[in-house]
Formats: structure tokens, sequence, C-alpha cells
């Protein structure tokens, strides 16, 4: 995908002076390359795990599957088509179909957005066998033909259960909204269930559905990649529990891929990128480490586990189930929640309710939210600390 002519000459400026610049306090990993990519995947948007194996295709053209040497990058194995496509920017899968995401949009306009869902068997036959799934944004109205100047722009894509969950790459507001769509073939809305402000342009997704982890990848202005996680959700509301994004220590990279087998070696690929006649940064293979992050989460030792769940059994959520109202109190128990943390109040599919930003005091003596209006149902309280973790409690409204 392009980027905008500012964002192209800031990269530029930086990376014929070598300089780096990070926001401060941002959190930065470091990025392992472990080399260069097939010349066919100059515009590989899509990685994916499938037969113990990690895959990506380049977004246009003649459809081909590259298999990918996880040490090397080289290619060790095609699957070729005779499929052409447009502009497939994720790739999902489910154990019968790969979802490839046609739905490309930074310009705004487009009104033919799509997923093609491909067999996985009839790919390995030789003779693919692809339906369409057609949709269109529940809220946009505006399809004005606006060079990266769009909320409506798609590049990720995950699957679970019946449903495929679409992340929009937000060229205005930096963020990227959830929306929802069957993945059965037809023509639907896709309806919204929540935003995350990244601070940057979502590119990929990778989904570990076992382990309710969710991870986005992306850039900002300078091509500076960033992963976003997503973790310890319940069902499909992303955005509800914990979050925390990482900034890798690299500039220059316009990452689109991002696969995983564990959550904790994470592989990513950045699309070849060029600048006028100075500067071109190929098409490669990356790994990242996220142990330090998502190690205690994914890994736990029964020491910590211990330690969260007597933290929030301190905290009062009543009544519960409730009619009308929710109280909680004793938020100064939970590590971390502070003056400045916010609480959330969010229905079952992950949509905000209500926003408050916690005081010294409503930490110390607690405070009342206002269920009036709302449907009976499941709902849940999330406070996120200034350090990225998020603690969370369900409760239930009653008739």
């Amino acid at each position: 995908m392009k980027r905008t002519l500012i964002g192209l000459l800031a990269l530029a400026a930086l990376l014929l002076t070598g300089s780096t610049v990070m926001a401060q306090g941002t959190t930065t990993i470091p990025i392992n390359t472990i080399g260069t990519l097939n010349e066919a995947l100059t515009g590989t948007s899509s990685l994916f795990r499938w037969q113990d194996a990690y895959w990506s295709a380049n977004d246009h053209g003649t459809l081909v599957f590259y298999n990918i040497d996880t040490t090397t990058a080289a290619t060790i194995g095609t699957l070729p088509t005779s499929l052409e496509i447009n502009d497939v920017e994720d790739i999902a899968q489910d154990e019968t179909y790969l979802y490839l995401g046609d739905f490309g949009n930074n310009m705004g306009s487009r009104t033919d957005l799509r997923i093609l869902r491909l067999s996985k068997s009839s790919l390995i036959d030789g003779q693919p066998v692809v339906d369409t799934i057609f949709f269109s944004f529940a809220d946009q109205t505006n399809f004005t033909y606006e060079n990266m100047e769009t909320d409506y722009d798609c590049e990720a894509m995950a699957c679970l259960g019946d449903t495929l969950y679409l992340f929009s790459k937000q060229w205005t507001t930096k963020g990227t909204t959830c929306y929802a769509v069957p993945k059965e073939p037809g023509t639907y809305v896709a309806q919204p269930r929540g935003t995350a402000m990244v601070n940057g342009y979502v590119t990929g997704a990778c989904l570990l559905a076992d382990k309710r982890l969710l991870l986005l990848c992306g850039y900002d202005g300078t091509l500076t990649p960033f992963i976003y996680m997503c973790y310890d959700f319940q069902g499909a509301n992303f955005f509800g529990a914990q979050k925390r994004k990482v900034v890798v220590d690299q500039m220059g990279l316009q990452v689109e891929g991002i696969s995983t087998a564990n959550g904790l070696n994470v592989y990513l690929t950045n699309e070849r990128f060029s600048y006028s006649s100075y500067i071109t940064v190929a098409q490669k293979f990356h790994s990242v480490d996220l142990t330090d992050f998502l190690g205690d989460y994914l890994n736990p030792d029964e020491e910590s586990i211990e330690a969260a769940l007597a933290q929030q059994s301190t905290v009062q959520i009543y009544p519960n189930p409730t009619t009308d109202r929710v109280t909680v109190r004793n938020l100064a128990a939970l590590q971390g929640v502070a003056n400045g943390s916010v609480l959330q109040l969010c229905d079952a599919s992950g949509r905000v309710i209500s926003r408050h930003q916690l005081t010294d005091s409503t930490i110390a003596h607690g405070l009342t939210l206002s269920l009036n209006g709302q449907p009976t149902g499941a709902y849940q309280l999330s406070i996120t600390t200034d350090q990225g973790r998020v603690w969370t409690f369900p409760f239930v409204k009653a008739q």
C-alpha cells in the first residue's frame, strides 16, 4: 500500500541521515532480519501458518503461495493457481478454507469489497475452488476518492468460529475498528464490534484462538513497525481485555504480514519499498521475540496466577446480577491502578458504553455506573493502567 507524501519525505530524511526518532515512553523491541524473500513476493501483504509451514503470497496478479524457510527466508515450495487477484491484503483460515481479503481500499472509494473463500483440499489437488463473500462497512457513508484520507481501508483479518473479523486501517484517526462478517458466501454489511487507538496503520493480524491472543502488526508514518497485542479476552471481545503495543527498533520496514505458532516467536514480512532512486528496501522475512511481554500470560507460573487472583478477589462489583446500576470498589488493591487509569463499561460484543478516567477519589471510594437503557445480558468492566495492564470484571444485567 502507498504512504502519504509527507510520510515518505520524513522517512527519506531519516534514512539518509541515519536518525531514529521514538516517542518518549515508547517500548521498543529488537528485530532479527532472517533474509530476503523471493523476488515474486515484493508485495507480500500476508503471512499465515498452515501444515506446520509459513506461507505468503503477492497481493496482486496471479495467485501463487510461497512456502518460506524460517531459517533462511528462501522459498522451499509453491502452490500455484490460475486465480487473478486485485488487492488481497490478508489471509485468514479455518480447517477447511483459506479466506483471502481482497479489501485494500486506501482511496476509500471501493464498492466491491470482497473475501475469496478458497478450499484447501482443492488447492492441494491443483484445481482451486473459490466462492465469494461480498461486504460493505455498516458505518461508511462517504465513498469519495480520497487518497489515504479514509478510515475504511482494510488490511487485516482473522477467523473465529463462524465469523470473519476485519481490522480497518484508519488513515485519518490512526486507530483500527473491528468489523464482523459471516464466513459463508453471500452479501453482507460488516458490523463494527469495537475500536482500538493504536496510533498507527494496522496491516496484518494473527489470531491464536486457543490462547485468546490476537496480534496486529502495522507501521507509522516513517514505516516504523509495531505489534499491538490483545489477550485474555472473552469470545471475540478482542479489545476488551489486556492490550499492549511495542515498536520495532528499526524504521523503513513496510511490515504487512504477521504469524506465529506459539505467540512468543513471531514472524513478520515487509513489502518492497522504494523512494525515488535513493532508497530501496527489499522484501524481507523477520522474527521478533515477545517473551518479555507475553511470557507470563502464555506460560504463567503458579505464584503470579495466585497473586493476580488475590488482587482481583478484593475488588467489589455489586450488585451482581444487577438491574439498573453497578458499583465498583476497592480499586486500590489492583497493581498499577492509579490516578489517570481508565475504566470502561462494555457489553458482550466489546462495544464501549461508557468510559471514565479514575481519580484518587474514585480509586479510594469507588464509583457507580448506570445501566439504564441497556438490554439484559453479560457486561464487563475493564480497567487499563498507564503500563498497559488491563484488569477485567464480568457481571450480568438481569430483568
